[in-house]
């Protein structure tokens, strides 16, 4: 369920596949800031408000293993700019140490 914004983010920096659902390709981004309900992020693509999104992060671990977590969302806003678009998303649930124990672990060590 999409809720408003209820927590800050905070800096958090990473790489991220995009893809638009229902089965839309894969589109490259990088994280800006992360909370437990949303995700900030800069593309080359094009979203539209409200759609359904699938992320894909990307980061390593302390012991440099390569972890990939997903997560459900939606696109809460866009802004348009000159090098690339600055685009918010809602989580549809918030994350979760059972379901994203490595993105919780991040958020909460910062």
């Amino acid at each position: 369920m999409f809720e408003s914004r209820q927590q800050e983010r905070v800096p958090f920096f990473c790489d991220v596949a995009m893809s638009r659902l229902p089965g839309g390709p894969s589109i490259p981004a990088r994280s800006l800031d992360l909370s437990l309900h949303g995700v900030g992020l800069v593309t080359a693509g094009s979203f539209e408000q409200d759609q359904l999104v699938m992320l894909s992060f990307s980061f390593r671990d302390a012991a440099q293993h390569e972890i990939r977590e997903r997560v459900l969302g939606r696109i809460a806003y866009m802004r348009a700019d000159v090098d690339a678009n600055r685009v918010g998303v809602q989580f549809a649930e918030p994350l979760q140490r059972s379901k994203n124990p490595e993105l919780v672990s991040r958020l909460l060590k910062i």
